[in-house]
């Protein structure tokens, strides 16, 4: 979902949804107004042609002096080669402060790919197989693709829904689901969010006024931990695999998700998420190690999907984009395919914002 951007995004943790603060976060975790970003401002165009050309024309000048000049007039060309020199570095320098300003990552547009940038976008490709998948939620924002390979009636008992807002339909549809396909008790779809008086009214659901904290970061009382949610539902003695998890908290999730204990990632056949923020690139380290932790759990990546709220991230000089919010669907002990680096839509995907305009394919790197 597309919510408005918190004040706690600005040097504080950001758990959960927390509006109707008096300010809000940009993408890159600068304060500004509120409100998505439909598109990325284009990169700063290249200066300093003629100066450039000049510098050029000095050389030149130097090395035919060489030949033929007295000593006073090659100190004059090198005079006038330091001058040049110093013209076309202090118009670089001036364009790269003027590249910073007017790109949204704050950082220079000649930055090139780093190792770290490369080894997070190319965790995001599509490299596991999914036959069926299956939409569960709103027609446009909030609604995901699940993947339905595997499930047999009882083989998922329960689900979780990680931000709600009033609105959630996927809890909804979850909970209709997993009722005609078996899955017994009292509760089988549990929702949090604790900035919102009450959830999405469906059979079999259960709605807690509880935001979800990095472990050990739980000091407040509706504060808990992914392990205290397993608990506090009688979800902690579930078999392995038989949970479902859709988790869209507004940038919360790098944090919980980056050191999550593998006891707990275990219990989950499907993890469905809505990352923030992916052209922070200096993030782009703690994002990389969130991925990762999800693939040593066991998941492999089986659908991406971008929502319109906001635009791509480019990344500068390559041919490598990015949606800056990115719908992912982790699938546990998916049959391994040769990884896509080039995204492709499914006729089940929609816009999240219908009358935005949709956005362009994720180009990631090979490896």
């Amino acid at each position: 979902m597309a919510s408005p951007r918190r004040a706690d995004d600005c040097g504080g943790l950001t758990i959960g949804r927390l509006g109707g603060d008096p300010a809000s976060a940009d993408e890159e975790g600068q304060c500004g107004e509120a409100g998505p970003i439909l598109h990325a401002p284009p990169p700063a165009a290249p200066r300093g042609g003629r100066r450039d050309a000049g510098l050029a024309a000095s050389v030149a000048e130097a090395a035919s002096c060489a030949g033929r000049c007295k000593l006073g007039c090659l100190i004059f060309v090198i005079y006038a080669l330091g001058f040049c020199t110093g013209w076309a570095g202090n118009d670089a320098l001036g364009e790269s402060s003027r590249s910073v300003s007017a790109n949204p990552d704050g950082l220079s547009q000649d930055a090139s790919l780093s190792p770290t940038t490369q080894q997070f976008l190319a965790s995001l490709r599509v490299c596991g197989a999914c036959e069926t998948f299956r939409r569960f939620g709103e027609r446009h924002d909030g609604g995901y693709l699940t993947c339905m390979d595997g499930w047999t009636p009882g083989s998922v008992t329960a689900a979780l829904s990680m931000g709600v807002e009033q609105h959630d339909m996927w809890s909804k549809d979850m909970s209709v689901w997993l009722l005609a396909s078996g899955a017994s008790g009292a509760t089988v779809v549990h929702q949090f969010d604790c900035t919102v008086p009450k959830g999405q009214a469906c059979p079999g659901c259960q709605f807690h006024k509880v935001c979800i904290a990095p472990e050990g970061d739980t000091a407040k009382p509706n504060f808990w931990s992914l392990s205290k949610v397993l608990e506090e539902t009688g979800l902690a003695q579930a078999p392995d695999r038989s949970i479902i998890m859709k988790m869209d908290i507004e940038n919360a999730e790098w944090l919980i998700l980056a050191t999550e204990a593998p006891s707990v990632l275990s219990k989950f056949q499907q993890v469905i998420l809505e990352f923030h923020q992916l052209g922070h690139r200096l993030k782009h380290g703690l994002y990389a190690q969130v991925v990762q932790t999800m693939l040593n759990a066991g998941f492999r990546v089986v659908h991406i999907h971008g929502n319109n709220a906001q635009g791509m991230y480019e990344v500068p000089k390559s041919r490598y984009q990015v949606p800056r919010l990115l719908e992912v669907t982790f699938l546990a002990g998916a049959r391994p395919i040769p990884c896509q680096a080039d995204q492709t839509l499914h006729h089940l995907d929609a816009d999240n914002l219908p009358d935005a305009t949709s956005l362009p394919m994720a180009h990631l790197p090979a490896a």
